[in-house]
């Protein structure tokens, strides 16, 4: 059990001075390496192409169509290329080369021109992500060559995690349960679908061929045949493929045992929702497996033995750390940043980073906090390096906020002024005051409203020919459409001597006035009605559409009820008497 210094300055650790900072950072990733999200969404975009414009697989009797589960790994390992190339360049180092083999199979090689332009762009991405990866390691290594010179080859214990204090996100429980939980859900979906697949060989191994003449092949995922060789009698469904290429009157082989039925060309049922399931969750959990256990062992090796340690800069703000040289006291060129586990906000001021500071790294930096309290806090994700590029987007998202919080200012401002004029200008009611939704708000209701009656007629309309995603996206759909409609149609707001009756999605609610303190009409159109501590808000949902409104030039009858409201509220006199 390592102890933890009293202060940074305890720690008689070689300072990183921006001459050595100079050279670490010069030894950053080319422009051309840097996994940057417009040259992912390139990578992601060349392989669904690629996937797109491949010709489709073409079932005969004498060569039936199989399970495909090479075909299905390999594409989703091209997704897990494409986000082990932005999260674990140790991974995407090793599947680059194992794609390219892939891409020697001459049977991918036989589309047209489109399909072939297409398999070249795959190739030359993959070579290009295969060096970009190679070259983030040489960077990494590089970079803690240079640490570690800085340091002059002394080390120290680092600070170690108290017992029974909180894990980081990759080391703790319900990271750990998430990788299970994905791992027992791949087993099993690939337990069923290899399961199905071996009944349906059984099957058609037993089966009798009979054939039938195609009446109809106008679905999806069906034809419609009629047995013309001693099979059962009247129509008959059996799911296909490609319809559309049996064409009607003609006749195909059907293997029949009892009511199991499949063309010869297809004996297996599709069980694409399986092997989906099966490999997506076993990518994710890959993934998650790989990442948590590069960064157990950094995390372990910074507490098991002496480390590396450099005097340093740092300032925590936004949620993230930053790391300085040791004589840039004026915090001008961040070196390295990450994103703390533990510790709390701290101003610009000497620490002591424990471990070789490099892109990717695990670090601890000990340092003091803004109350002169000695804090401890270890990276929960790996760390990054910081350049010119990392500068700029900085100052541009503290000019946002800068702008946002401007704008949030002047909108206090105006609705202020407007409950102010209304208290001037408002006269007492005479009589209840009522407000509803207004024009814009019900003509977009109204329009929902119609959209889920559309999608649940269809629906009814065509059940029998419905699967059941057709009937899942229909109804989640229909409902989302019907949800999103009903607060704008249905709230109504009637203001008396006692209070406020507020309806919404059909059911009221008596609120007096001694219990409300305002009511707000927010910017994603919610209004809401405030009330005092000890009491829940009433929200009465998305009744409003603030963007279209604005564009319209319609006054939002949800925002002049709140400001009325708040009106009254402020003066009693306003309220109406009766």
């Amino acid at each position: 059990m390592t102890t933890t210094p009293v202060r940074p300055e305890d720690v008689p650790a070689r300072p990183w001075l921006t001459a050595d900072a100079e050279r670490w950072a010069a030894a950053r990733l080319p422009a051309w390496a840097r996994p940057k999200w417009p040259a992912l969404a390139l990578v992601v975009a060349v392989f669904l192409a690629a996937v797109v414009l491949s010709p489709d697989e073409v079932c005969t009797v004498s060569a039936p169509c199989g399970p495909e589960w090479g075909g299905a790994v390999v594409t989703f390992l091209f997704a897990c290329h494409a986000g082990w190339l932005w999260l674990l360049p140790e991974l995407a180092v090793v599947s680059a080369p194992v794609l390219l083999w892939t891409m020697t199979d001459r049977s991918i090689w036989v589309g047209g021109t489109g399909e072939k332009a297409a398999d070249i762009a795959v190739v030359a991405v993959l070579c290009w992500s295969w060096a970009s990866a190679g070259v983030r390691l040489r960077v990494r290594r590089r970079q803690r060559v240079l640490a570690l010179d800085s340091a002059g080859g002394l080390t120290f214990p680092a600070p170690v995690r108290k017992p029974g204090s909180r894990r980081p996100p990759r080391s703790s429980r319900a990271f750990i349960a998430a990788v299970l939980v994905l791992l027992a859900v791949s087993a099993a979906a690939t337990a069923l679908g290899v399961s199905g697949f071996r009944s349906d060989e059984a099957k058609a191994a037993a089966a009798t061929r009979t054939p039938a003449v195609v009446l109809a092949n106008g679905s999806e995922d069906t034809i419609t045949v009629r047995f013309t060789g001693g099979g059962p009698a009247g129509r008959h469904r059996i799911e296909a493929l490609y319809p559309e290429d049996h064409v009607l009157d003609s006749i195909v082989p059907v293997l029949v045992k009892g009511s199991w039925m499949r063309l010869a060309a297809e004996p297996y049922r599709e069980r694409f929702g399986l092997q989906s399931a099966a490999l997506a969750a076993g990518s994710l959990a890959v993934t998650l497996l790989a990442y948590g256990l590069l960064a157990a062992t950094r995390t372990r090796a910074l507490a098991g033995a002496p480390t590396p340690a450099l005097r340093v800069q740092a300032r925590r703000r936004h949620g993230r750390t930053h790391i300085y040289a040791a004589d840039d006291t004026g915090g001008q060129r961040p070196l390295l940043t990450y994103e703390p586990f533990g510790g709390t906000a701290s101003s610009l001021g000497e620490a002591v980073l424990y471990g070789a500071p490099h892109e990717g790294a695990e670090v601890v930096l000990l340092r003091m906090t803004t109350s002169s309290v000695l804090a401890m806090e270890m990276s929960a994700f790996p760390a990054r390096q910081e350049g010119p590029q990392h500068r700029r987007a900085q100052d541009r998202a503290l000019d946002g906020e800068r702008t946002k919080s401007a704008r949030l200012r002047r909108d206090k401002e105006a609705k202020e002024a407007e409950i102010l004029v209304a208290v001037a200008t408002m006269g007492p009611a005479k009589g209840p005051v009522r407000w509803k939704g207004g024009p814009v708000a019900r003509i977009f209701g109204a329009l929902m409203m119609c959209l889920a009656a559309g999608m649940f007629t269809g629906l009814l309309l065509d059940a029998d020919r419905n699967g059941i995603s057709h009937w899942l996206g229909a109804l989640f759909g229909g409902s989302m459409a019907a949800v999103t409609a009903l607060p704008p149609l249905t709230w109504r707001i009637t203001a008396d001597a006692a209070g406020l009756r507020i309806r919404r999605f059909g059911r009221s609610r008596q609120l007096p006035w001694a219990d409300i303190t305002r009511a707000v009409y927010t910017d994603g159109g919610h209004l809401i009605v405030r009330t005092r501590s000890g009491l829940d808000d009433i929200n009465l949902g998305s009744v409003g559409f603030p963007q279209a409104e604005r564009a319209f030039g319609v006054p939002a009858r949800a925002a002049r009820a709140a400001t009325e409201i708040t009106a009254m509220v402020r003066d009693p006199a306003l309220r109406p008497s009766g």
